[in-house]
């Protein structure tokens, strides 16, 4: 495929002082590499799209069209073999958003909410800052590496009378896996049994390896279309976090109507007028070359990284996850010396840049302040997404390769000074 001169990815951008979450938070000689949207500039067509929304400078209310409509089911008929129907589409003004929602609108106070660590921490918040009681069942890492579900536990967990909701990360942020239809399906089957109803975020799905595919969770199977609730935005594949546009995509009517009505009562059905064009752009044969480059880019950056942790870093390693454009590295063998874990640091920095978390006697969120520093690399440390994550750093990728060689060369002096001052 030929690449056109505007989709150039190693074109530097320059994101200090317009307001970026990442970037105007950083310290003038940091490189933030944490939260996670990219520093590439969205599709030339994406851009276009809302170039002539504010030449037109009429901003009013926005109504969703059977453009968007069409688009998005087209997508996922195209790309993921799921021929959604219009009328299970329900337009949200994102999918965090949506997520609160659903929490409030499909379980009671004090009811429990499941999620599966280490997992995207707003997840956590969506369930506590509305009462619920939150569930976890952590993921395994195998001797190959690979995270897989602890079935006997989740199921113990769904059995509870009280779990009435699941939040699902497919494809899972931060480890990158990409979970089988076989999986889905048997989480499915689980979920109806006990009358769990499974709120599935797919964001990152857009974002795998190149000739690596997803299954929706709603598509595994009918038993999953019956309790599944699916959240889609082109936020991350595209990189337009900040349009703040999602659809909410639900088969079963009478979960659909429920779902529906507690978004309309929180005021997040109404997507703004740069978001529906934005969609449809990002949807069309040009937003989908874009993004072809972009899954090649992104691989490469990670193998790239992969490459650079094992040969510099011993013990270390950062595979190549068949999702996002993060890097979840092994940083277990940095964290084994004596003296690693007292080294809290205990400030702020501590804490993590994606969320707060308890960095009392955590060795891996002081590993993260040390790297910060000593370089000036932002990274999140792993507990940010539960104890689960410990030991573990993310590493957003979605950038140019001048920032990744940039960020793997902080990494590494900031690793051997923290190997080199170990008591």
């Amino acid at each position: 495929m030929s690449v056109p001169a505007d989709f150039n990815l190693d074109e530097p951008t320059d994101r200090r002082g317009t307001g970026s979450l990442k970037w105007d938070e950083a310290g003038p000689d940091e490189l933030p590499m944490w939260v996670a949207d990219m520093d590439l500039r969205t599709a030339p067509v994406v851009r276009r799209a809302l170039t002539r929304v504010a030449r037109e400078g009429l901003l009013g209310y926005a109504v969703v069209t059977d453009a968007y409509e069409q688009a998005v089911t087209a997508w996922w008929a195209r790309r993921h073999d799921w021929p959604l129907q219009r009328d299970w589409l329900i337009p949200t003004t994102g999918v965090v958003a949506a997520i609160s929602s659903i929490v409030r609108s499909v379980t009671n106070v004090f009811e429990k909410v499941l999620i599966q660590q280490p997992v995207y921490n707003i997840f956590t918040n969506s369930v506590l800052n509305n009462g619920r009681r939150l569930v976890t069942s952590d993921l395994l890492q195998g001797e190959n590496g690979e995270w897989t579900i602890d079935w006997t536990d989740l199921e113990a967990k769904l059995a509870d009378p009280l779990t009435t909701l699941m939040i699902l990360c497919n494809p899972h942020n931060p480890v990158g896996r990409v979970w089988t239809r076989g999986e889905l399906a048997r989480l499915g089957t689980l979920a109806a049994a006990h009358h769990v109803t499974v709120v599935s975020d797919e964001v990152h799905c857009d974002v795998t390896l190149p000739g690596v595919g997803y299954t929706p969770f709603a598509a595994a199977a009918p038993v999953c279309a019956e309790v599944g609730i699916t959240c889609l935005s082109p936020s991350k594949a595209f990189n337009t976090a900040g349009v703040h546009s999602a659809t909410v995509v639900i088969p079963e009517p009478h979960l659909r109507a429920r779902v529906e009505r507690g978004l309309n009562t929180d005021e997040v059905a109404e997507p703004g007028v740069f978001a529906v064009p934005a969609v449809v752009a990002a949807y069309s044969a040009e937003g989908e070359a874009w993004l072809a480059e972009v899954r090649a880019y992104i691989a490469a950056n990670k193998a790239r990284v992969a490459e650079v942790v094992a040969g510099e870093l011993p013990g270390c390693a950062a595979p190549v996850s068949q999702a996002t454009y993060l890097s979840w590295i092994d940083v277990r063998a940095l964290l084994c010396g004596a003296g690693a874990a007292g080294r809290n640091g205990g400030g702020a920095d501590d804490a993590g840049p994606d969320g707060p978390a308890n960095a009392t006697g955590d060795a891996t969120a002081a590993l993260a302040a040390h790297i910060r520093s000593r370089t000036g690399l932002v990274l999140t440390p792993g507990t940010a997404y539960g104890a689960a994550g410990a030991g573990f750093l993310r590493m957003n990728l979605g950038t140019q390769r001048a920032r990744v060689e940039d960020g793997l060369e902080r990494l590494v002096r900031g690793a051997r000074s923290w190997a080199a001052t170990a008591v």
